[in-house]
């Protein structure tokens, strides 16, 4: 059947970007780790000015983590949507309890809407590795974009984005059948377990 094919691409494109994301967030904690242990070495005047940059970074993130905890943007979320707000929720996850919640929640509707266990996707590494090179590649390189946290150093209009804006894993390079599907159009379908 036709929809098989689209549905298993569908779901192997969601667990690479999960995967992708969970490793983009833990790189954008560890980078702005760096950053904080080297203002502080610097002075105590670079390492409140960003501790404040960060906790106002912090402070927008948990807006944009908010949607997930409404039916609404589950409904409507594309694979790509919930990557971006996996990585962002756990780049903040050992810092903010309001992350870690959102990433509970996210690998709870994954697990309950979809049969993904986001801490054991089962994605391929080639597939894995596949997507942080093309995600390096829009958005340059990979490491200097999860070190961009730490680029903030330079004056304000310096054209840096915050950590939170990195931009979305999958970035809308899908697989074939996938790219502009929602997560609503595939809840209709079961997912099937032991995958």
């Amino acid at each position: 059947m036709e929809f098989d094919g689209i549905e298993e691409a569908f779901e192997g494109h969601l667990r690479v970007l999960v995967t992708t994301a969970a490793q983009l967030g833990e790189r954008m904690a560890r980078a702005r780790e760096r950053a904080q242990r080297r203002a502080q070495a610097t002075s105590e005047q670079k390492a409140r000015e960003l501790a404040s940059r960060f906790e106002a970074e912090k402070r927008v993130a948990r807006v944009e983590l908010a949607n997930v905890h409404q039916s609404r943007w589950w409904d409507n979320a594309r694979p790509e949507d919930v990557a971006h707000t996996y990585r962002l929720a756990t780049a903040w996850v050992r810092e903010d309890a309001e992350a870690a919640q959102t990433v509970g929640r996210i690998r709870d509707e994954l697990r309950t809407r979809y049969g993904v266990d986001a801490q054991n996707t089962g994605a391929m590494p080639a597939d894995v590795d596949r997507e942080l090179r093309a995600w390096a590649a829009r958005d340059g390189d990979l490491a200097a974009a999860a070190a961009s946290v730490e680029a903030r150093e330079a004056p304000a209009g310096g054209g840096s984005r915050p950590a939170h804006d990195v931009r979305r894993a999958g970035g809308g390079r899908g697989r074939a059948g996938t790219r502009g599907c929602t997560l609503r159009a595939r809840r209709q379908r079961p997912h099937r377990r032991g995958r």
